[in-house]
């Protein structure tokens, strides 16, 4: 993750390179906007991506053009979606320049030794949001609030210009990176790519198949079982090309004889001149500064980067031709000290038998379809590899910093009983012979630090129950909307309108009726993505929430791909063939991550639409009489700062595991409030029509009940 001033003291020997392809080998080429004149031998037309660092580069540049109009630091940032499209226009002009990408490799797991360093970034991150929730305690005015989408352009992804200081006051977009993967994997079809941009339609990239519904990115995407910039290295050596990147550990990494480096930071658009024998003609092209190990550690005359490198990390503050002079020793010893081994070992693969960077990643090969999640992945290389685990210890999942209200219960105690299943159901997955793990330790905020929350994981009957209460409170929802459905999908597991009515209910649901908002504000939440006068914290941390629950079900349903089929875990002939088929078969048009991450509410939703929403989810909470839902114009109900009734971070925090031995708080419902049962309505039941309905047993009380 970076030695300290080897970037600094190896950029003079840097040398400016275009990115594209050249067809004539004899051309000349004379850049505008310098004095220079450049030959084919400074042309990099091959290169390999480190996924995650493309991903960042993307954000920040995008952040840099987000200061005008006003906008609101939480909404000046870029969305994942928007992200997307940008690393998607950044590819598409590489590929436009005829550059091949060779490989986009995105990190599957962190080995032991990065945990200390993942903490640290994490808690910095934290600091930042509790700084700036602090720094805007009340709120934004309606004026900064976005409404609509950036207007991401190659010219903005390709020029330089610093982040403005206000904006670097937020932790970066959660779930960025698991959108591009699955965008660069499921979205980007030519026909896809033209209509987001039109100026790229009918674009190609290698290993495109043709086919115009699959992404042309597919093939060169992969997430690799370890950390991406030492698959990055193998594939430089293998096709002796240059890797983008923004981590200077690259410069440490074995790239071979012609392998290079070049930090997406010096990418920008230039304009050059070209001459060739039909004459002069100017066309734009991408400049950036590349470093070359192998030739830097020739012309400083020491044994290798990696050596200078290691003098440089062990010694940080001895002038550079001091370093120099002891990296130009030969005799050997430093080289066979167990030091320099073990500075060695975080540069290479565990195994040289995987630098085949063709090898797909172990849990691809038994599942017929990869994993899009870096968190999934890093959980299934603990379950499969000792060098990602500790010997009799849970696997650990690090939980990203979300953009929420950093005084209230953290957003990520919502849907822990659904990443539970999904955790429990991968930890059936996991390989034959192996001990099975009877915990998964999640790292998440819990007021001002980060901490670890242990779940304990669920038996085979405990899943089973648990996949029966989630469907279950599905086919509520169902019922409920298809009572009162006029075709604008409500009632239709397969849009973002219903799942976020699934979570909406799910949130409400946890708290007491008098704290809940009023359904005047709730819609008006859907309608404009927030519910009083201005945006408040409680709005953001409200989207959180939704956020949350939404990616939990996403977990849920792509463990459930990787193990289902013919001779899998999750067999239909099998045990839980016949549950997970059933969830499954409910979650096959679920949203795109893009989708439900796009921004707070469902604005842009008809005011009908999203009244019969919020009338569906406020019936299934029994807070509906037979006249329909009394909308009250106040402040939200038992919340006079108009923070959703959100539960403050002071107060005792919980996480349902089965193996609790403590009670929930009984929830109230209008008729008795019996624990642990929801009112909702029957299939075709009405909306608060009066018709007769059936209690049924929400999934957390299943939990629940089974821990009891």
């Amino acid at each position: 993750m970076g030695i300290p001033h080897l970037t600094r003291h190896l950029l003079p020997h840097a040398q400016p390179v275009w990115l594209r392809n050249s067809d004539s080998p004899n051309n000349q080429h004379h850049d505008k906007s310098s004095t220079a004149t450049y030959t084919d031998n400074n042309i990099v037309s091959s290169v390999v991506i480190d996924g995650p660092a493309l991903v960042y580069h993307v954000y920040h540049r995008l952040l840099s053009w987000s200061d005008s109009g006003g906008l609101n630091p939480v909404d000046a940032q870029p969305r994942a979606d928007e992200v997307s499209i940008g690393v998607m226009q950044f590819l598409v002009t590489l590929g436009a320049l005829r550059v091949r990408v060779e490989k986009i490799y995105f990190d599957g797991a962190l080995p032991l030794s990065k945990r200390d360093t993942r903490m640290e970034r994490v808690e910095k991150s934290r600091q930042k949001l509790e700084s700036f929730c602090r720094d805007t305690a009340g709120g934004f005015k309606m004026s900064s609030v976005r409404r609509t989408p950036l207007d991401v352009r190659p010219a903005k992804l390709f020029g330089r210009r610093p982040v403005p200081a206000r904006l670097r006051e937020l932790p970066e977009t959660t779930f960025m990176v698991p959108t591009v993967i699955e965008d660069l994997k499921r979205r980007w079809s030519r026909v896809e790519i033209g209509r987001c941009a039109r100026e790229f339609a009918g674009v190609t990239a290698n290993g495109d198949d043709g086919n115009n519904a699959e992404s042309i990115f597919a093939g060169l995407t992969e997430i690799v079982p370890g950390e991406a910039d030492v698959y990055c290295a193998a594939a430089a050596r293998t096709y002796n090309c240059a890797v983008l990147t923004g981590d200077s550990d690259l410069l440490v990494h074995d790239l071979g004889p012609e392998g290079s480096v070049i930090f997406l930071d010096s990418i920008e658009s230039s304009e050059i001149q070209e001459t060739s024998t039909d004459g002069c003609t100017s066309i734009m092209t991408i400049r950036a500064t590349q470093l070359r190990p192998a030739s830097i550690a020739k012309s400083l005359g020491v044994v290798s980067i990696q050596r200078l490198a290691y003098e440089l990390k062990r010694d940080p503050y001895s002038s550079f031709s001091t370093l120099i002079q002891r990296a130009k020793s030969t005799t050997g010893v430093v080289e066979d000290s167990a030091s320099y081994i073990a500075f060695m070992k975080e540069f290479s693969l565990q195994n040289e038998a995987e630098t085949d960077t063709h090898a797909p990643t172990v849990w691809s090969q038994k599942s017929h379809r990869p994993i899009t999640d870096p968190k999934l992945s890093e959980l299934y290389a603990q379950y499969e590899s000792s060098d990602f685990s500790t010997p009799q210890k849970p696997p650990h999942i690090y939980l990203p910093i979300l953009i929420e209200s950093h005084d209230r219960r953290a957003a990520w105690m919502q849907g822990s009983d659904l990443r539970l299943l999904a955790y429990s159901l991968s930890n059936l997955k996991s390989t034959t012979g192996r001990l099975r793990n009877e915990a998964v330790t999640e790292h998440m905020r819990k007021g001002r630090r980060i901490a670890p929350v242990q779940l304990t994981l669920l038996s085979q009957g405990e899943i089973e129950q648990g996949l029966g209460a989630f469907l279950g409170q599905v086919r509520n929802l169902t019922a409920t909307y298809q009572a009162d459905d006029d075709g604008r999908g409500s009632s239709d597991p397969n849009t973002l309108t219903f799942w976020t009515a699934f979570a909406l209910h799910d949130i409400l649901a946890q708290m007491e009726p008098d704290e809940r908002p009023s359904l005047g504000k709730v819609r008006r939440f859907l309608e404009l993505g927030y519910c009083g006068e201005k945006l408040e914290w409680g709005d953001i941390h409200l989207q959180a929430q939704v956020v949350v629950i939404m990616y939990s079900i996403r977990m849920l349903r792509e463990v459930i791909c990787l193990g289902k089929g013919k001779g899998k875990v999750f067999d239909d002939d099998g045990w839980l063939g016949g549950s997970v088929r059933d969830v499954d078969s409910e979650l096959v048009g679920f949203p795109w991550l893009r989708d439900f991450t796009r921004g707070r509410g469902l604005v842009g939703i008809s005011t009908e639409c999203a009244r019969k929403v919020v009338e569906g989810v406020f019936a299934l909470l029994d807070e509906c009489d037979g006249d329909g839902c009394a909308e009250e114009a106040g402040g939200l109900e038992g919340n006079s700062n108009g923070e959703a009734g959100l539960t403050a971070e002071g107060e005792e925090e919980r996480v349902t595991t089965a193996s609790s031995s403590k009670k929930r708080k009984k929830r109230k419902t209008s008729n008795g409030g019996a624990e642990g049962v929801m009112p909702t309505h029957t299939k075709g039941g009405g909306n608060g029509s009066g018709s007769k309905r059936k209690q049924m047993t929400n999934m957390f009380d299943i939990l629940r009940q089974v821990g009891d």
